[in-house]
């Protein structure tokens, strides 16, 4: 169903839940509770939040808001949550383009692990000293700090040498760049992009072991 929105008066602004379909007043919805650095809101009809909604449902709903429920958008530090609330197994996703930390974000929900996120190599070292995940799912090129080199520091550190780290890329998908990943840098795997749901629960499972509930179903999303 496609998103719609609408505005009756300065004080409300009514959405469709992507989830339902059901409409309801985002100015008085529930932030989520999600570990994401932006929650989003809950539909007040089935109780689910939109964190998992396609990526052109969020933009679509930012852009329509009202200026003044954007500047009360909140913000989390996901280091702020506490390593022993979190799902488990845990997965961060390092990856400097916001749209594919939002479909690894999806795909990984929906096989039932739980997720924190960074935009950069320094942010999900930061995090992955901090909150301790069980895998880092993490991009070859990115700013700051790539991911190739991440994962040697990952594996370098004698406290996190036994997390598991799989390097993925759409630019270095030879076979050479595969194997210099894991025979250099000593990632656990390499994924290339587009890969799907399918592709990913094969890896997270061969690495980590199967989430504790999930919905594996064949319904796959496109990574880019």
């Amino acid at each position: 169903m496609s998103l719609v929105f609408f505005e009756e008066h300065r004080s409300r602004y009514m959405i469709r839940c992507h989830h339902c379909g059901e409409k309801f007043d985002a100015v008085n919805a529930t932030w989520c509770r999600c570990t994401t650095r932006v929650p989003t809101l809950e539909c007040p009809a089935c109780r689910q939040c939109f964190c998992a909604a396609p990526h052109g449902y969020k933009l679509d709903f930012w852009a329509g808001a009202p200026s003044d429920f954007v500047r009360r958008k909140p913000f989390r530090q996901e280091a702020a949550t506490p390593p022993a609330a979190l799902t488990r197994p845990l997965v961060l996703v390092a990856d400097d383009i916001p749209s594919m930390r939002l479909l690894a974000t999806a795909m990984l929900r929906r096989l039932g692990y739980g997720v924190i996120v960074a935009q950069d190599g320094e942010e999900a070292l930061r995090l992955t000293r901090e909150m301790k995940p069980d895998l880092v799912l993490t991009d070859a090129l990115m700013p700051r700090l790539d991911g190739r080199e991440l994962t040697r520091r990952i594996k370098d550190d004698p406290e996190l040498a036994g997390t598991r780290v799989v390097v993925m890329s759409a630019v270095y998908t030879a076979p050479k760049h595969q194997a210099e990943a894991i025979a250099r840098f000593r990632a656990d795997d390499f994924l290339v992009k587009p890969f799907d749901v399918r592709i990913l629960r094969e890896v997270l499972e061969a690495l980590i072991g199967p989430a504790a509930a999930g919905d594996a179903s064949e319904e796959s999303f496109a990574a880019s």
